[in-house]
């Protein structure tokens, strides 16, 4: 996402699920949510005063459909970058609580890129204006966008991994998808912009989050991850519709409707808290 605005995973559509998780034969007294990622995911909701976060909802939401109480864990830490997350599933306390998982919620990607970290094979931008961010994406080439998407691939499997191997008891674990708020953001203003570079610019974005996407995707699913499509349900179908009804004023962090729209996407896969035999009963996707 574009760094002057400041943001957290994927790319397939969820479609074709009952509404409402199944309970368990046997009930414990609570279900155990996790969710890690960066300030998208934070409790209680950033840059969007009174608003109630999606883990909120979606705890509220779970416990109401099984009978029990939901302790929601709110690991996601503000800024993060994949690396960040890696780094914070070591942490002894959130290793407690993901042993303890029966959900598992993963946000995180929006603070990669682009423009990507300067250490990636399309290299630095010029600066971190939104002049200078526009001009390094411009200077992207499909080269360099495959090699990247190979690196983020790696990183991306390495930390589902360790998720999986850390929530053995997880009846689901769900990977969240990154939307793209460089259409009609207002950090693109002025003589530096005219339509007709704004077009361009987006042109050449839209096909960095379809990569990004099916790369995060495809390593969330090659892992014990089950794909949510916010990528979709915020830009279209066709990945061009700017953000505006889903963010607040900062343009990245969702605004009460957003986080809503989120958490009916959640609830709209099927989920088995099956205590019994563990085993994850997600929709098909």
């Amino acid at each position: 996402m574009i760094r002057v605005m400041l943001v957290a995973l994927l790319a397939i559509t969820l479609t074709g699920c009952s509404a409402g998780p199944r309970a368990p034969a046997t009930e414990p007294e609570t279900a155990s949510l996790v969710v890690l990622g960066d300030s998208l995911s934070g409790v209680p909701a950033r840059a969007c005063p009174g608003c109630t976060a999606y883990p909120e909802l979606y705890a509220e939401w779970l416990g109401t459909s099984v009978g029990v109480e939901v302790e929601l864990h709110a690991d996601a830490v503000d800024g993060a970058q994949l690396a960040d997350v890696a780094a914070a599933v070591t942490r002894p306390e959130v290793v407690a609580d993901l042993a303890g998982a029966d959900v598992v919620l993963v946000w995180v990607g929006n603070n990669d890129g682009p423009p990507y970290n300067p250490a990636t094979p399309c290299g630095p931008v010029p600066g971190d204006s939104a002049k200078a961010q526009a001009m390094g994406v411009e200077g992207y080439d499909a080269s360099c966008i495959e090699a990247t998407m190979r690196l983020y691939g790696r990183r991306y499997a390495g930390l589902f991994e360790a998720v999986h191997d850390l929530s053995p008891d997880a009846s689901a674990r769900f990977a969240l998808a990154t939307y793209d708020n460089w259409r009609d953001n207002p950090a693109f203003v002025g003589d530096a912009f005219p339509p007709e570079r704004l077009q361009a610019i987006n042109d050449l974005v839209v096909p960095i989050y379809d990569a990004w996407n099916a790369t995060q995707c495809a390593s969330a699913e090659a892992n014990g991850f089950a794909c949510i499509d916010t990528y979709h349900l915020i830009n279209g179908m066709d990945g061009r519709e700017p953000v505006t009804s889903s963010v607040g004023p900062d343009f990245t962090h969702l605004s009460q409707a957003g986080h809503e729209a989120v958490a009916h996407l959640l609830e709209s896969v099927e989920v088995s808290l099956g205590w019994g035999d563990r085993k994850s009963r997600n929709c098909a996707v």
